[in-house]
């Protein structure tokens, strides 16, 4: 998926939630991993892989250095759905700073 969103906006959440309507499950899902990466002008301005779903210290710290008109990109989101060992890849989510 894609959005955009205000900078003041982006910098004000704490970690990532992502809604589980294309599985036919009930329960909460707990996340396992995310990579984090900041695209500015064409080049890439830092990644990290975070633990869980609220931001680790490394991932805030790379947040801090988000730019009007950068893309933050999180992909190779790995949840664990209730009831299952196995962890579920979810799709890559594209946010444009405006």
């Amino acid at each position: 998926g894609s959005g955009r969103m205000g900078l003041g906006e982006f910098k004000a959440q704490g970690g990532v939630s992502v809604p589980m309507s294309d599985f036919d499950i009930s329960g909460n899902h707990k996340f396992d991993s995310f990579r984090f990466r900041i695209i500015g002008d064409k080049d890439l301005v830092g990644e990290v892989i975070n633990k869980g779903a609220r931001y680790e210290q490394k991932t805030k710290d790379l947040i801090s250095r988000v730019e009007k008109g950068d893309r933050i990109i999180f992909d190779k989101v790995k949840v664990l759905l209730p009831g299952s060992k196995e962890k579920v890849e979810l799709d890559e989510l594209i946010i444009e700073i405006k």
